[in-house]
């Protein structure tokens, strides 16, 4: 070193090279959040999608469990709690509140008989929480 010009651009040099430093770790973070966040709202369209799988599955002799008024109703007992344990040692876990709903759909059609059936998830393990709503109508022969 000559002189204290050589220790300016030593510490411009420095600083610069932090700036850097601290604008990937910064653009490191906010990536792992977005996977994260994209990772939660994922597993709780998975989550209303199954209740729409079991109705699918409802048969035109069961009809009847999708009606409000009946004993056999399958959405009697919603809202649901439901947990999650994912992760290598099953160290994370994710709680869901699953509520779900049918009603009878008047068309004045005497050959098909439809339902809407409505499905509403919350997840609130991220801030802010993730809500998904899904809609199915469920059409039987009459």
């Amino acid at each position: 070193m000559n002189d204290y010009s050589d220790v300016l651009y030593l510490t411009a040099a420095m600083v610069v090279y932090s700036f850097l430093t601290i604008n990937t770790a910064r653009s490191f973070l906010s990536t792992s959040e977005t996977v994260i966040r994209s990772d939660v709202e994922y597993r709780t369209i998975i989550r209303a999608q199954d209740v729409i799988e079991q109705v699918k599955l409802v048969q035109r002799e069961d009809e009847n469990m999708l009606n409000p008024s009946h004993i056999d109703y399958m959405f009697s007992s919603y809202p649901i709690t439901d947990s999650e344990t994912y992760g290598y040692n099953d160290e994370y876990t994710d709680t869901f509140i699953i509520d779900a709903s049918s009603e009878y759909i008047d068309e004045g059609d005497p050959l098909v008989k439809r339902y809407r059936i409505t499905v509403n998830v919350i997840n609130e393990e991220v801030d802010p929480s993730t809500e998904v709503d899904l809609i199915f109508i469920k059409s039987f022969e009459r």
